[in-house]
């Protein structure tokens, strides 16, 4: 699990151009919502879609961290806006290149 926390936070860092570290403090919220059932896929479509909505919005690109994105609530709402509604392994309505999701899992 913990290469899929890295793989999140890295992506996270990489889109946002931040620089968080993979500590237990960023790392508990990407654990939780994969207890929860959340694919490092589904993970990723979030941050994607929240840097694209705030990254250029002074007020709201101070809430692209993992406590905010990851959060157990904020997350099931931001997952449902971009057609999330279940965490069943699959990502339903999303567009998520294969071959970036296997990297990700460290299968290439």
């Amino acid at each position: 699990m913990l290469p899929d926390a890295v793989a999140v936070i890295d992506h996270l860092n990489e889109k946002a151009g931040r620089n968080f570290e993979v500590v237990e403090s960023n790392t508990k919220f990407v654990f939780a919502r994969m207890r929860d059932g959340a694919t490092v896929e589904q993970l990723i479509a979030v941050v994607d879609a929240k840097v694209r909505d705030w990254l250029h919005d002074p007020k709201m690109s101070e809430y692209l961290r993992p406590s905010t994105l990851f959060n157990a609530e904020k997350f099931a709402q931001y997952a449902g806006s971009i057609g999330v509604s279940r965490f069943d392994g699959h990502a339903s309505a999303l567009s998520i290149d294969p071959v970036q999701a296997e990297w990700m899992r460290g299968a290439l």
